[in-house]
């Protein structure tokens, strides 16, 4: 028969003030190891978490500042774009005046170079009629003296 007190060789002895000092050399371990690697692992964590947050508020601050930017050109080039057409427009109908204004004008000037010809032709007509009428006479003696010889 085995005796339980006796150590067996190759055996594991499991002994309560072997597995305290165990537990204190883990407890301490751990606690340095805390101290030494995983609160600064943390920190670090924490430290770049931080910062990317406040990188990602200033790129999105930035996406906002350049979309309002971007719809405030884009109002004023369509306020331009709006106030090219409209004096495009003035000016058109600024032209279309002056145009007008001229042809009416040059028209106005033609029918007075037309009246005034017409005046000239019927007036050099009467004279021309009046000289014929003064010759007449002296016409038909050529006329009939021609015919006579």
């Amino acid at each position: 028969m085995v005796d339980p007190n006796v150590p067996v060789p190759g055996m594991i002895e499991i002994s309560l003030p072997l597995i305290l000092i165990q537990l204190c050399n883990f407890l301490v371990a751990l606690a340095f190891l805390n101290y030494v690697l995983i609160k600064p692992v943390r920190d670090i964590i924490a430290e770049r978490k931080a910062k990317m947050a406040g990188l990602l508020d200033s790129a999105d601050d930035f996406n906002k500042a350049a979309d309002l930017k971007l719809k405030n050109y884009e109002s004023e080039l369509a306020k331009a774009r709006v106030q090219a057409v409209s004096q495009r427009d003035d000016v058109r109908d600024s032209a279309l005046k002056v145009e007008a204004d001229i042809l009416g004008q040059a028209n106005s000037d033609a029918q007075t170079f037309i009246q005034d010809a017409k005046a000239q032709i019927k007036s050099e007509a009467k004279k021309a009629m009046l000289t014929l009428k003064d010759q007449i006479d002296a016409l038909s003696v050529k006329a009939v003296d021609r015919i006579l010889s």
